[in-house]
């Protein structure tokens, strides 16, 4: 069994409405003041599961990781799960939909995106992101309308959120660098 999960952050058949996937401080559908909730991690929810090859991807951020990902998949002798993050019309990217590419590989050098893998043969998880450039964290709140639109329309709020998303950010990478760094 292989599945791909293509995580667009919000239900984006149904006029982009905030889901488990969005992530805090994202406007959207019943969540216009900006998600309160953190986003549920099913990277870690899928690797808790015996037997399960899981990775996340982002073709526009690393198209290498991604080709070398589905081969893994592929061989995996077992179930395996894709999470591919995609960039959706519903986040309202600057400059639109055109430079989604570039927008992908600025997630995941300021560490909003992940690229890692776990192969449950092997007990190894391989964080395959770069260090996160966390100073540069606020060009996503900069350059993508489900963020930028939180200062207009929850200003009270807008300073808590980013930093809670940036404190989401950096503890996720830590984890699963710490995770990475147990093995050797």
């Amino acid at each position: 069994i292989n599945i791909m999960v293509l995580d667009t952050e919000v239900y984006s058949n149904t006029v982009g409405q905030k889901s488990r996937s969005t992530r805090i401080g994202s406007v959207a559908e019943f969540a216009s003041s900006g998600k309160l909730e953190n986003k549920k991690d099913l990277f870690r929810i899928a690797m808790a599961i015996p037997n399960v090859y899981v990775a996340s991807i982002s073709m526009g951020a690393n198209m290498m990781q991604t080709l070398k990902v589905l081969k893994e998949a592929k061989e995996h002798n077992g179930p395996s799960l894709i999470i591919a993050y995609c960039p959706c019309i519903e986040q309202g990217i600057v400059g639109g939909m055109g430079g989604q590419l570039e927008e992908q590989k600025m997630l995941e050098r300021v560490g909003y995106n992940l690229l890692m893998r776990y192969n449950p043969e092997t007990d190894e998880l391989k964080v395959d992101s770069s260090e996160p450039d966390f100073d540069n964290y606020d060009e996503i709140f900069r350059k993508e309308l489900r963020y930028k639109n939180l200062e207009v329309r929850n200003e009270e709020e807008y300073q808590s959120l980013y930093e809670e998303n940036l404190n989401q950010a950096k503890t996720r990478y830590n984890y699963y660098k710490d995770l990475e760094n147990k093995q050797d």
